[in-house]
């Protein structure tokens, strides 16, 4: 279960870091076009504040006529260390208790409580179960048999 989690984790951080082209690094330091405006960097020159997609292909932001390189979006930083933080909390509290619970069993600790014993008895459940199951196939196929029957001697 261990080993199929780590690569699922890394695969997820790779698909979300490869939407901006920077691979794993883009989900640890992730860039954005958000911020300050008058803490702007001009990317480009004159040439792309003209042209829009040369601006764009520069891997830099355009807005309002003007042409400037991303920043480091710390909100964003914080929000993905959090969720990789919570799934790496999660596996290990997924790893723990399936190692408790093998430990546990291993020790022949895991007792139904007294005052549950009588009332959840599935092996007597389940053979209920099962002669009632017979008992409605016996009927349905003999009921079938019968109306079978009964048509052959009509004709």
């Amino acid at each position: 279960m261990v080993g199929s989690g780590i690569p699922v984790l890394g695969l997820l951080l790779l698909m979300q870091g490869s939407v901006d082209g920077n691979g794993i690094q883009g989900f640890f330091y992730p860039w954005s076009c958000e911020g300050d405006v008058w803490d702007r960097e001009s990317c480009g020159g004159q040439a792309a504040i003209e042209n829009p997609n040369l601006c764009l292909r520069l891997r830099c932001c355009y807005r309002d006529g003007v042409c400037y390189h991303q920043r480091p979006d710390e909100n964003m930083r914080r929000k993905h260390l959090w969720a990789l933080a919570c799934t790496c909390g999660g596996l290990l509290l997924l790893i723990f208790s399936i190692c408790l619970f093998w430990w546990a069993k291993r020790r022949d600790m895991l007792h139904m409580p007294g005052f549950l014993k009588g009332r959840c008895d599935l092996s007597r459940t389940v053979s209920l179960l099962s002669k009632d199951r017979a008992s409605s196939k016996k009927t349905l196929s003999e009921g079938e048999g019968t109306e079978a029957g009964e048509d052959t001697e009509e004709e």
